[in-house]
């Protein structure tokens, strides 16, 4: 019996380890301290092609700490300019509620905030997405102010992705980024699970391992899929700017020809012949009768 008590602790902590629920903070790096070269360490930026946009570590200002992470859009950029820092968070999070919280300070910003998408692998979705404009829409010029959302993430989510938007044109800075378990942890969750006589521990290894590479390939999947989506616009866009530059080109021929045809052929228009004024002498007198 002794010696079976090694082989159950240590399927013990391997089930609270690969089944406990999440605890504390799930974000990497969520003040921005921790650098990886210039860039903020666990953090991707996406900027839209747009001319003077940027997106960078910021150390002129911080709600705490030194460092915050900067997104700027140039004035005259449309609403549909979502330019944004992001995470995902690769845990077992289907069902479960996160509380969202996060410091946004703004300049003449269109809209600022903090969302949170909930994605599925197979077949590729976003079941949900939720924006803390809803409850808290930042805009203008503000200090540091404290925004925060409750987010129900669906059973069959495999991951979430946590963004820092800046939507429009303006400017935004971020940190002190928080993404909790809002639920309590239940007092019985930390009681370990043993298995059943003849079971092997390495099942539920397996079984974890599949899951956390089911999930990274559901990442590497979306990430693709982002990157050609962001390809077939920029093509687009391309095409777009091709056509839009051929019409302008057909638009300056057929104006330099109109041109041309009235330099050769000036149109004429007949003018009426003049009306004369009428007269303001008084017609002669002519008396009646015979003159003698």
């Amino acid at each position: 019996m002794n010696r079976r008590l090694p082989y159950v602790a240590t399927w013990a902590v391997v089930v609270c380890v690969c089944r406990a629920a999440p605890a504390g903070n799930l974000l990497t790096n969520p003040g921005f301290e921790e650098r990886t070269g210039d860039q903020p360490k666990g953090w991707s930026l996406y900027l839209m092609p747009r001319e003077g946009a940027e997106g960078r570590l910021a150390a002129e200002t911080a709600s705490e700490g030194t460092y915050s992470v900067f997104l700027r859009v140039p004035p005259g950029s449309e609403n549909e300019v979502i330019n944004n820092w992001s995470q995902n968070v690769i845990a077992d999070l289907g069902g479960k509620e996160l509380l969202v919280r996060g410091m946004i300070k703004t300049e003449e910003a269109v809209e600022a905030a903090i969302w949170i998408q909930c994605f599925r692998k197979r077949p590729f979705a976003v079941l949900r997405a939720n924006t803390s404009s809803t409850d808290a829409a930042i805009w203008g010029t503000r200090d540091w102010t404290p925004v925060e959302m409750r987010v129900r993430v669906p059973e069959d989510a495999d991951f979430i992705t946590c963004r820092c938007v800046l939507k429009g044109s303006g400017a935004a800075w971020f940190d002190a980024m928080e993404v909790d378990d809002a639920a309590p942890v239940p007092d019985d969750a930390d009681v370990a699970q043993t298995p059943e006589d003849g079971e092997a521990p390495d099942k539920a290894q397996d079984a974890g391992g599949e899951r956390d590479g089911a999930v990274r390939e559901a990442v590497i999947a979306s990430q693709h899929a982002l990157i050609e989506a962001n390809r077939a616009l920029r093509e687009t866009n391309r095409i777009l700017a091709a056509q839009v530059a051929a019409l302008e080109g057909e638009v300056h021929a057929l104006r330099e020809r109109v041109l041309s045809l009235q330099e050769r052929n000036p149109l004429v228009i007949p003018q009426a012949p003049p009306v004369a004024a009428p007269s303001t002498r008084m017609p002669p007198f002519v008396p009646h009768g015979r003159l003698a």
